[in-house]
């Protein structure tokens, strides 16, 4: 006998991408279509328009759905936010100066560690991150919500302290996108 997981499920294929070819294609095919900000997050209006222009229904879908990703670190108060992201933008300054090194501590002062041609290099890898306290962090995915009108969020939380990452996902939950049900 041979183990066949998902036999006889149905499960839905989607098409991960982050340009509008990703999209027309997830939209011709009837496919729901997520987008990955974190690869290119000045395309995904026009990438989520073309999917919903081009959108065939399927066997699988009747109309269209997205989902959009986005990095959101949420902390108690800013300052702690901030500080667990700076663990992110470290490790990608790491990056820009040629060094592939897993995700980094958290550090106070990240201008004391680099310069500010590597901090505005920054924005090209992280330009869309949503880091705050409760009200910050719930503003940004409002926001993110109402410029998208995506049906999901995928929350991409890249954070060095496991403690932080769950008080994170903690406050995450209490937004009315998460609630179960």
């Amino acid at each position: 006998m041979c183990a066949v997981p998902g036999n006889g499920l149905k499960v839905l294929l989607w098409l991960l991408g982050s340009s509008t070819f990703a999209a027309i294609e997830a939209g011709q095919l009837g496919l729901p279509f997520a987008f990955a900000t974190q690869f290119a997050p000045r395309s995904v209006g026009s990438a989520l328009e073309s999917y919903r222009l081009h959108f065939r229904p399927s066997d699988a879908l009747d109309h269209p759905y997205t989902m959009v990703s986005v990095f959101v670190i949420a902390a108690d108060t800013e300052d702690m936010a901030h500080y667990v992201f700076s663990s992110v933008q470290f490790t990608l300054i790491d990056c820009v100066r040629g060094n592939s090194l897993p995700l980094q501590r958290p550090i106070r002062n990240l201008e004391a560690v680099s310069t500010e041609k590597e901090r505005l290099s920054l924005e090209r890898f992280l330009p869309l991150p949503i880091v705050g306290s409760r009200e910050t962090v719930f503003h940004g995915l409002d926001r993110v919500l109402a410029e998208t009108a995506a049906d999901e969020l995928m929350v991409l939380t890249p954070v060095y302290d496991q403690t932080a990452r769950y008080r994170s996902f903690e406050i995450l939950s209490e937004h009315s996108a998460f609630a179960l049900g």
